[in-house]
């Protein structure tokens, strides 16, 4: 009886483990903070540029479940090394994160950060010609190029003149109100501002020069979750096929 109770014990084991996948997915938590419109809020959680790649990253391989944990511009380097979330996207690893133990993976994506004022100031592209003589709206926790990309808040109040809403949106209507004279914004954000609201198309001047280039990357936390190879196969795999082309297009405004 014993011996037949041993046979039916190991029998089962035995179909729990055929029903088992061979290997389990492992958990990738990716943070995001609003970045338009590479990251946007809305009812549903973080959309956006890095929710339609996490679908597409998902669906693309099958070792890892990526998804998104929100943070904040500031708290990001903390929510990263105490754990709360592995990775980011859409990242720079010029944005604070040199003396962190960090990997940044092959730039996917471009762009850059454009300054904006008002289409009537004085002198026309002569205006942008000394960028920290003016009154400049910078988000709050972002990196610029005019700051040597010190994102932090009390050094660019204490430095420059400076206002630091929470939105790009606010920077621009900042410039139209008169309370900044420059608006820093991604070149992204203000064509998607403008084909929303098309009654100040003609109403900001873009300077020729940017304030920065964009080299979008992964930045991974090291020994945690994906290596930055594989990161890297599982974008050129989203290329080869399309896929990045695709959801990149369909936020061309």
């Amino acid at each position: 009886m014993r011996a037949l109770f041993s046979l039916f014990c190991a029998a089962t084991v035995a179909v729990l483990m055929m029903m088992q996948p061979a290997s389990a997915q492992q958990s990738v938590k990716i943070g995001a903070y609003y970045f338009p419109p590479y990251a946007t809020n809305s009812v549903e959680g973080m959309g956006g540029m890095v929710a339609d790649l996490v679908v597409a990253m998902n669906e693309a391989q099958d070792a890892y479940v990526f998804e998104i944990v929100p943070t904040s511009s500031t708290d990001r380097y903390a929510d990263l090394e105490t754990g709360r979330f592995d990775m980011l996207a859409f990242e720079n690893i010029a944005w604070g994160w040199q003396d962190m133990p960090v990997d940044a993976s092959e730039v996917f994506m471009g762009g850059s950060e454009i300054y904006v004022a008002a289409a009537d100031a004085p002198g026309g592209q002569a205006f942008f010609d000394n960028i920290t003589d003016h009154k400049i709206a910078a988000v709050y926790g972002f990196h610029y190029g005019f700051a040597g990309f010190n994102g932090d808040p009390a050094y660019l109040q204490t430095n420059y003149s400076v206002e630091q809403p929470l939105t790009p949106s606010t920077s621009l209507y900042h410039v139209l109100d008169g309370r900044v004279d420059i608006a820093v914004v991604s070149d992204l954000f203000l064509k998607m501002f403008l084909a929303e609201h098309a009654q100040y198309q003609d109403r900001f001047l873009i300077g020729d020069t940017p304030d920065q280039t964009y080299e979008h990357s992964f930045v991974v936390a090291r020994d945690r979750g994906p290596s930055v190879e594989e990161l890297n196969t599982i974008i050129g795999q989203l290329r080869d096929n399309g896929t990045f082309n695709r959801l990149m297009e369909s936020y061309a405004y």
